[in-house]
């Protein structure tokens, strides 16, 4: 900045910035080119003072670019921005603030320091933070370990929701009561763990990440989750003491509910099938629900006894769930005498009981019994209960009691409703599941009439109708650039880096290109889709892209359509396109054909996109200038590539149209100063030649002064003479 104020000074003593006085202006005249060179002087001068009052949060972002190509990992010391690194500092406390003499170097130091951690380069000034101990330590809920601690949080709601009312039902005791008071003691832990883990989970505030302790932990405190976390811990297993099969004490267990929507919200982003996983939750819900129905059920059937023989009836008993019989003889094979075909009456009409006895009878000796526990034979046929009637699928037996009414109607009125959610839920899923298919067939019927009506050739209907077949075939129906637009930029930026750093780096051209300029130039990549035989570009043809093979394969092709070589994945193809060469008939033109054998998908460069980021890179520009220079002469001299001296004569100048502001401008005042340099030697010509021609004219005026008379008496008589003729 000195250094322009000492320019902009002498410019001023020049008389260039102020007028002139009378006598100046007569001795010197102002030139257009002193005018350019005082504006460029006063620009830059605006632009260093600009430079100066940038912050050093603005100068930080510009080093973190670099930062896409080299990540840092962040536990291993890398600097994130918290609010939570200001605690425990007093901003007003004196030890704290510099004095005046230090402020500038102090603020130079904690730049440079800045500027260390955020390039990952052990700093020596630079105080590395002290890792926090694991009770202390925030957790990222964004990280695998949290998602499968909510996946087993997950778990241990469903089995405390399924258990809370197994001992409804009777021979539940005995060793699978002490594998449930296991059970209960590991998933009350978890619960306990939970807590301590919620309350150090990582939050965002104000676009920065609090980590510390204290907030983490207060913000939790102050959420309802907090509330239902307390209510599920409270120890109500304790009143089993007082009954050892009241299970039911331990619903409090189910205000956990909150974590089961964090695990499906978590699993429907990770998962690849998030409407199988959607399904599938669906029928867990189902199941709960027939469950405590069915837990419901047999309670009310031991209030009003379950001691009934009777088949109609509407409480559970014994009659209406037998043990089941297998026949120990083959009818088709062993029984010879036809011991075990029943040869008694039978009845075409449902349910018709009077026919069991004999047939019981009959079947009893050639048979075996296979015995149920009360337990299960409880269950499944409460289970089938409480499946008819939430779902109103079938006719039950009439009820006989008001208590037997109210689960009735209570059952069918919450089997309507939940249900009827249920079924457009999996509506929903299933047209969701449809979408793709259903836009996809739209598409084809109305390309087809379309082409019909515009009597388009069979041949071209049908690599219409294959490309689109593919495209729906391989999911890509929808553009690249469309789907990257719903990321942020910096996540943009890191994705295209991952899917084109690497093939952008094999091409010739920009090899030895700094990362910055890659990095700008793999965000302006576009992918392009191409379908057998199509015809990527032709010789001849104005060059404006460059092309990256990503998928399939391409063909270059000779004059005579013959296979010069074939381009694999990875392969890059025009990488001159993206410069403007200037001069030469044969500049930017292709001098090879590009066919695609089967489908392709091709990375394309466009040529303003390239020269727009050229614009910022004037040294990089520079050794591009000077590669491609050399990459022509090569193909010049090649004998793949047969070409007169003519043909690129023009084409080894600077390339054209891609000069910044500054460089334009330096470069029209060199034009300028040209210009005035050649005005000013032919105004010296012409001054020099005016002073020649008036002195041979005073010299003529003298001659004709001296001898005036005689030139009078000699025009006179040469006046005489023609008047006498």
């Amino acid at each position: 900045m000195s250094e322009n104020l000492k320019d902009l000074e002498a410019a001023s003593k020049r008389g260039s910035l102020q007028p002139e006085s009378g006598n100046m202006l007569k001795k010197k005249r102002i030139s257009f080119v002193g005018v350019v060179k005082t504006t460029m002087i006063i620009k830059n001068w605006l632009m260093s003072v600009q430079q100066e009052e940038e912050t050093i949060d603005d100068r930080v972002s510009e080093i973190n670019v670099s930062l896409v190509f080299q990540p840092n990992d962040i536990s291993q010391g890398s600097c994130v921005g918290s609010m939570a690194d200001f605690d425990g500092m007093d901003l007003n406390d004196e030890a704290n603030q510099p004095d005046e003499e230090g402020q500038q170097n102090q603020s130079t130091q904690t730049r440079n320091d800045t500027v260390a951690v955020d390039i990952g380069v052990n700093a020596p000034n630079v105080t590395n933070v002290p890792s926090e101990t694991f009770p202390m330590k925030p957790i990222d809920s964004t990280k695998s370990f949290f998602y499968y601690w909510t996946f087993l949080i997950y778990i241990a709601f469903l089995y405390n929701s399924t258990m809370c009312v197994i001992f409804v039902f009777d021979d539940t005791a005995g060793m699978f009561y002490e594998y449930w008071l296991v059970l209960n003691g590991f998933f009350d832990f978890c619960y306990l763990i939970d807590i301590l883990i919620n309350s150090k989970i990582a939050y965002m505030e104000e676009g920065m990440l609090i980590t510390n302790f204290r907030k983490t932990c207060g913000r939790y405190m102050r959420s309802s989750g907090f509330v239902f976390d307390i209510l599920s811990i409270i120890p109500s297993d304790l009143l089993l003491l007082l009954e050892k099969e009241a299970s039911l004490v331990r619903v409090n267990k189910l205000f956990k509910f909150y974590r089961v929507l964090d695990f499906i919200d978590k699993q429907n982003i990770r998962t690849n099938f998030p409407n199988g996983f959607r399904i599938f939750h669906i029928v867990i819900i189902c199941m709960l629900l027939f469950h405590w129905n069915t837990a419901l059920y047999f309670t009310v059937s031991r209030l009003t006894g379950i001691n009934s023989t009777s088949f109609t009836a509407w409480e559970f008993n014994y009659v209406k769930i037998a043990d089941p019989l297998i026949a120990e003889c083959d009818i088709w094979l062993t029984d010879i005498d036809e011991q075990c075909r029943y040869t008694g009456v039978t009845s075409s009409e449902t349910n018709d009981t009077k026919f069991i006895e004999p047939m019981m009878t009959f079947w009893g000796p050639r048979s075996r019994k296979l015995e149920c526990s009360n337990f299960i034979k409880q269950y499944l046929l409460s289970f089938y209960w409480s499946f008819m009637t939430l779902t109103t699928s079938g006719q039950q037996p009439y009820p006989t009691a008001s208590i037997h009414n109210f689960l009735e109607i209570t059952d069918t009125l919450l089997g309507m409703l939940i249900f009827a959610v249920i079924v457009g839920s999996v509506g929903n899923v299933v047209a969701t599941m449809n979408r793709t298919q259903t836009q996809y067939q739209n598409l084809m019927d109305g390309l087809k009439f379309y082409m019909n009506y515009r009597k388009v050739k069979p041949i071209v209907q049908k690599r219409v109708m294959e490309v689109v077949a593919y495209n729906q075939k391989h999911g890509m129906d929808r553009e690249e650039a469309n789907t990257m637009e719903a990321l942020p930029a910096r996540l943009r930026g890191e994705l295209a880096v991952h899917l084109h750093m690497e093939n952008l780096k094999r091409v010739r051209l920009l090899r030895d290109c700094e990362p910055s300029l890659l990095y700008e130039l793999v965000l302006r990549m576009e992918m392009q889709m191409f379908a057998p035989n199509d015809m990527i570009c032709r010789k001849g043809e104005i060059a404006k892209e460059m092309y990256i093979v990503k998928k399939g394969t391409l063909e270059m092709l000779s004059d005579t359509e013959q296979v010069i070589s074939r381009l694999k994945e990875g392969s890059s193809f025009g990488e001159l396109a993206i410069l403007r060469l200037s001069g030469g008939k044969n500049a930017n033109r292709r001098n090879r054909s590009l066919r695609s054998v089967g489908y392709s998908d091709v990375y394309v460069l466009r040529r303003e996109n390239a020269l727009a980021v050229l614009r910022d890179y004037p040294e990089q520009r520079n050794k591009l200038i000077e590669k491609a220079k050399q990459m022509i002469r090569q193909q010049r001299d090649s004998s793949q590539v047969e070409f007169s001296d003519a043909d690129y004569a023009g084409d080894l100048q600077d390339i054209s149209g891609i000069k910044n502001t500054d460089e334009t401008l330096v470069s029209v005042s060199k034009t300028l100063a040209t210009i005035e340099k050649e005005i000013s030697s032919m105004y010296e010509a012409f001054q020099a030649t005016s002073s020649s021609m008036k002195k041979r004219i005073t010299r003529l005026e003298q001659i004709y002064y001296k001898n005036r008379h005689v030139v009078r008496e000699v025009n006179a008589q040469r006046l005489a003479n023609q008047l006498r003729i």
